[in-house]
């Protein structure tokens, strides 16, 4: 096991599906995290929800959304799931309420990516 899959595994993220999706190729998941950690959408997000943009908050969350997923993020794809629905529907209250969470899940998401790189 390497380091990189033991620390994703104890930080609850799902190694065995991110791993899959890049056919075994641990070193092209390493930089699919690292274009993840190097991506602007997380700043885009938290602007367009500062300025009560909802379209572009919730084209950000989607995104978002769908990278963790891809990358086996297990916590942040979970909140960024229900972030993207209260966006969906407009509800910007919940979602600001959400967002201390989700971006405390996103620290520390990028905090271990850029142990392992």
């Amino acid at each position: 096991m390497s380091n990189f899959e033991r620390l994703y595994r104890k930080a609850g993220n799902d190694y065995d599906s991110a791993i899959e999706r890049t056919a075994g190729d641990e070193t092209l998941l390493l930089t699919l995290m690292e274009m993840f950690r190097d991506d602007k959408g997380f700043e885009q997000l938290s602007a367009a929800l500062s300025e009560d943009n909802c379209k572009a908050a919730f084209l950000h969350s989607h995104s978002l959304k769908g990278s963790s997923g891809m990358l086996g993020m297990s916590a942040l794809h979970k909140l960024l799931c229900e972030l993207t629905e209260h966006l969906r529907s407009g509800d910007m209250d919940k979602a600001k309420e959400l967002f201390p969470t989700v971006k405390e899940e996103y620290g520390r998401t990028i905090s271990l990516i850029e142990r392992v790189l």
